[in-house]
């Protein structure tokens, strides 16, 4: 039977991936290792592996109502509130309050990949 959990972006792995707990083909859970993301330009430590939108939106002290978007090869990639994403470590994601994601998607959208320069 396949997950159906909802997992977004390049850092998602397939129902069939080997990127789980105890599946590093050496018997080790690296789940437990924190990595550092970044949310809204501040370094956040989180445990590598499966985290869920809600879970990062905490880590990252984002409000729960508000919209979490991940950036994927210079692109700004909506992830749904009920959604996972497999935490490799060095992640950036941004967050901004529901319905004002073209206003924000504007201020990155000439920025290279780390560099967040108002227009």
């Amino acid at each position: 039977m396949k997950d159906a959990t909802k997992e977004v972006g390049g850092a998602a792995t397939s129902a069939a991936g080997h990127d789980g707990p105890g599946d590093s083909g050496k018997g080790q859970d690296n789940s437990k290792e924190t990595v550092t993301i970044t949310v809204n330009g501040t370094n956040v430590p989180i445990h590598r592996g499966r985290q869920t939108v809600v879970q990062i939106k905490t880590a990252g002290h984002v409000a729960v109502a508000d919209d979490l978007e991940q950036q994927i090869d210079k692109r700004l990639v909506p992830l749904p509130d009920d959604g996972a994403v497999t935490i490799k470590g060095e992640e950036v994601f941004v967050s901004h309050p529901k319905d004002s994601a073209s206003s924000h998607k504007a201020l990155f959208a000439a920025a290279p990949c780390g560099e967040a320069t108002p227009l």
